[in-house]
């Protein structure tokens, strides 16, 4: 998952990811203005809080991010380019949560 995620390595690690997902064609019908962004955002957000809550209560550990390659990630998803794209990845698990990968840990001595 890390070569999706921009080389964040520390997911690699970690059981699941739930990536969230923003159909635009849909938005800009409900909401035909400039700032339709903004409730998919504040959605976005809440659901990624409620996640990480919940993530936390199973006694595994959460993360979030907002940084990947998104036409790669677009693909495995299947979105379809002109009207879905994805906005946040928010996954979970028992891994150790380093920045560094588990190889180049072991090389190094568990930096």
């Amino acid at each position: 998952m890390g070569t999706y995620l921009c080389h964040q390595d520390w997911a690699n690690d970690m059981a699941f990811a739930i990536v969230m997902t923003s159909r635009f064609d849909k938005m800009w019908w409900k909401y035909p203005h400039s700032r339709a962004y903004r409730p998919m955002l504040m959605e976005v957000g809440h659901l990624s809080q409620t996640l990480n809550l919940l993530i936390t209560a199973m006694e595994l550990k959460p993360w979030l991010t907002g940084y990947f390659h998104d036409r790669e990630l677009a693909e495995i998803l299947e979105c379809s380019a002109d009207i879905e794209h994805p906005i946040l990845v928010v996954g979970g698990g028992t891994g150790s949560g380093n920045s560094v990968d588990r190889i180049t840990r072991k090389i190094t001595g568990g930096v």
